[in-house]
């Protein structure tokens, strides 16, 4: 009786080991990448099509907040020589517009940035607000708005739940 209990007890933490072990692992290779995931999560995507050989991508990943600015890295293609003048944040013009090599560009978004896309790093004044919005000026035909937040979407939304 004693023999068999003992059996299923030693099974049951050798089960648990192994399955511990596997938990570790994958939280280490999670860790390792957190930064990725966690910039990959603040990258959003507009296409412009008119046409399989017209089409225009953006890629907008906002970085943070750096110092007293507002830190952003825009992809763009087919390939141009300049960033379009008039995108804003929340109605201010960019600090600092700055093309960036492929070698340039930080290393989480490095992998999901195709090299035929002209990269700019791009410097806001600082916003106070915890959700705001880059205006993306007409590429096609019209203006669009991209939405952005401090924390994780589900964070902003749940406190203006709570504040309303």
């Amino acid at each position: 009786m004693y023999g068999r209990m003992a059996l299923i007890v030693v099974s049951g933490l050798i089960v648990a080991g192994c399955g511990g072990s596997e938990e570790r692992q994958l939280l280490e290779m999670v860790g390792k990448n957190h930064r990725v995931y966690e910039t990959l999560a603040k990258t959003e995507k507009l296409v412009y099509s008119q046409g399989r050989e017209d089409e225009k991508i953006l890629y907008i990943s906002y970085l943070g907040t750096v110092g007293d600015r507002e830190k952003f890295i825009i992809s763009l293609y087919p390939d141009i020589d300049s960033l379009p003048s008039s995108i804003t944040l929340e109605g201010t013009s960019p600090q600092s517009v700055k093309r960036l090599a492929k070698s340039d560009i930080p290393q989480p978004l490095r992998r999901s940035v195709p090299s035929w896309f002209s990269t700019y790093s791009v410097e806001f004044p600082l916003v106070t607000i915890d959700k705001f919005r880059i205006i993306v000026p007409p590429l096609e035909s019209e203006e669009r708005a991209v939405y952005f937040y401090k924390d994780m979407r589900y964070v902003v939304d749940k406190k203006r739940r709570i504040l309303r």
